[in-house]
């Protein structure tokens, strides 16, 4: 086994936390942008903010996170651990070589610099530091219109076409995971659908009641001719329901929406809606690749991922409209874009290279807590329209392997909004504010070849 070069903490507590603004994803240095707390911050006291290319305020835990080359490293990771002054408190349980430790005797900002020198070894395979972050993927303006997004009677066709695709299926035998920040399993429009759910933050309780997870689950899979509220685009889906709470200070965010990743595709989800965003992360990136390389009995869990919110200024002008970490990572991640009821674009709406279709997602009404149905907006509201869809082609054709899917998908959209860029891409006309164009669920599924 290799010698660690390990040096004492000394050295840490003496260099300067500004000269380790930067963390590691894939090898490759990500830049932080180091603040102090202030009104506008989630901060508390004294701690350290740090913000991300895209503007995210990410701010220190005192958690890391640390992969293994392998195995036997175990050994390895226990003697710095001692040295450092770490407390290893946990091992993950679906991925073996992943291990969260925590600084205990040193302020939380700590774990970046540590990380970063763990890293900078190379006797780990990876290794990043855990940060409290907004992680929901929401934009707060409201409209009256109910569920245009499925029946456009303003702007006649700038909706998913759902009613003539429910003439082939509704979603009928697939499972779609989602990953939120919790959903209200009693909902008197969601608890039919729902099958499992997990609550991934460790503690060991019931999943939390979230509204923005609930109101994704209804937009995606909401009971249908109940009587009550409003109908999914796969309302005969069912509903794996994994979430925690997100909200500030919560400390290893990331490692739950890991382990919601892993638990979903080992407990037989067809899709994950993932209608968040995070900080570049080896860990969250590992959950992915297990699930794209083996859910579905090896032919793939379809991801589906919120493209993230541009951050626009009091005036509403974009100062940053990035794509977000995951929908960015690879490009078997189904990465969403919105549009609004005209057809157009949303404003909020990020674009990325990444970017593969549009959904729906401004002013989109659907189920909430306590049994109501409430108005929201974002790129999250999109997501879940095209898990949705996704659904309706798997139950048609089980076997579609994610290429199968993403090439469906691709080319049998409602077009590209109007003042986007175009070129060509894999699947034809292309867009990085659109992909390949809104989703429609009636040419997708229509096309979509029965096994």
């Amino acid at each position: 086994m290799k010698r660690l070069n390990i040096i004492s903490i000394l050295v840490f507590a003496t260099s300067a936390i500004s000269a380790q603004n930067y963390y590691y994803f894939r090898g490759e240095q990500m830049p932080l942008i180091e603040k102090d707390g202030n009104d506008n911050s989630r901060a508390i006291n004294d701690e350290s903010v740090f913000y991300d290319e895209r503007g995210m305020e990410l701010i220190p835990t005192g958690y890391l996170y640390v992969k293994l080359n392998e195995l036997a490293d175990s050994v390895s990771l226990q003697n710095l651990a001692q040295e450092q002054q770490l407390q290893i408190v946990n091992h993950d349980e679906y991925m073996p070589l992943w291990y969260t430790l925590q600084v205990t005797t040193q302020p939380k900002e700590m774990a970046l610099s540590i990380a970063n020198f763990i890293y900078e070894t190379g006797d780990f395979a990876a290794a990043e530091p855990d940060f409290s972050f907004d992680a929901l993927q929401i934009s707060y303006d409201p409209d009256v219109r109910k569920q245009w997004n499925l029946c456009n009677m303003t702007s006649v066709g700038d909706d998913v076409d759902i009613s003539r695709a429910w003439t082939y299926a509704s979603g009928r035998g697939v499972k779609i995971a989602i990953i939120d920040n919790g959903i209200d399993v009693n909902h008197v429009d969601l608890k039919d659908n729902i099958i499992m759910t997990y609550n991934c933050d460790y503690s060991g309780y019931p999943i939390p009641v979230g509204d923005h997870g609930t109101h994704c689950a209804g937009i995606a899979a909401a009971v249908r001719n109940n009587g009550i509220f409003v109908t999914g685009v796969a309302p005969d889906a069912k509903i794996m329901a994994a979430g925690m709470d997100f909200r500030y200070p919560k400390e290893r965010v990331v490692a739950g929406l890991a382990r919601a990743i892993n638990w979903a595709s080992r407990n037989g989800a067809d899709v994950i809606s993932c209608s968040w965003s995070s900080p570049f992360s080896d860990k969250i990136a590992d959950a992915l690749d297990d699930a794209i390389l083996n859910g579905r009995n090896g032919k793939g869990c379809i991801i589906v991922c919120a493209a993230g919110n541009a951050i626009l200024d009091e005036w509403g002008n974009v100062i940053n409209n990035d794509m977000a970490f995951p929908a960015n990572y690879r490009e078997e991640v189904i990465a969403v874009g919105a549009t609004d009821v005209n057809g157009s674009l949303a404003i909020f709406s990020s674009i990325g290279d990444n970017m593969f279709i549009c959904a729906p997602g401004d002013a989109i009404w659907s189920t909430f807590p306590n049994d109501e149905i409430a108005v929201e907006s974002g790129t999250s509201m999109a997501c879940p329209h095209v898990a949705g869809v996704v659904a309706l082609m798997l139950e048609r054709n089980p076997t579609l392997t994610i290429d199968e899917v993403r090439q469906i998908l691709a080319v049998n959209t409602s077009g590209i909004p109007a003042l986007c860029d175009t070129e060509e891409n894999e699947f034809g006309i292309w867009s990085p504010q659109a992909g390949y164009g809104r989703v429609n669920a009636y040419e997708a599924i229509r096309n979509t070849p029965k096994p």
